[in-house]
């Protein structure tokens, strides 16, 4: 992938962006104090504004997790795929092969992985980065199987 038409600030913002979020994610405590400090920067402005508030509430909802239910949820966040880890580590990565190859050099396999779904509106990843995350999962646990 060639990143040379990429504003490298605005990757590092978004990567503090997606770090940040998934860090606030449940604390609804931590992500009033984020979010009342941001949504006076973006007061009248539309859409920004709209989307704070949302991104506020998302932040202060807790992931739910159930017995049953795959280790990690991959999620949308400011344009990346982002995954916390049990360890509390976040991963982000645009591209669905090498966030999969990140997971899968830290132990996890294809059936570990869920994505947001469409109730969660804009943090649910593409059909496309879904289906290509998965595909690369199974191609690396298929050939460590074998090895």
């Amino acid at each position: 992938m060639n990143n040379e038409n990429k504003d490298p600030m605005q990757e590092v913002l978004a990567a503090i962006g997606a770090w940040t979020m998934y860090h606030c994610q449940g604390n609804a405590e931590m992500a009033d104090e984020i979010f009342n400090c941001l949504i006076p920067k973006f007061q009248d402005r539309f859409p920004h504004h709209k989307l704070l508030t949302h991104l506020r509430q998302d932040a202060r909802d807790p992931l739910l997790v159930y017995p049953d239910s795959p280790l990690l949820r991959v999620y949308l966040v400011a344009n990346q795929l982002s995954v916390k880890l049990p360890s509390g580590e976040v991963l982000f990565n645009e591209d669905p092969r090498l966030l999969a190859d990140m997971l899968s050099e830290r132990g996890f396999g294809p059936d570990d992985i869920a994505f947001a779904d469409r109730q969660d509106g804009d943090r649910a990843p593409g059909d496309g980065e879904a289906i290509a995350l998965k595909y690369r999962m199974r191609q690396t646990f298929m050939q460590g199987s074998h090895e």
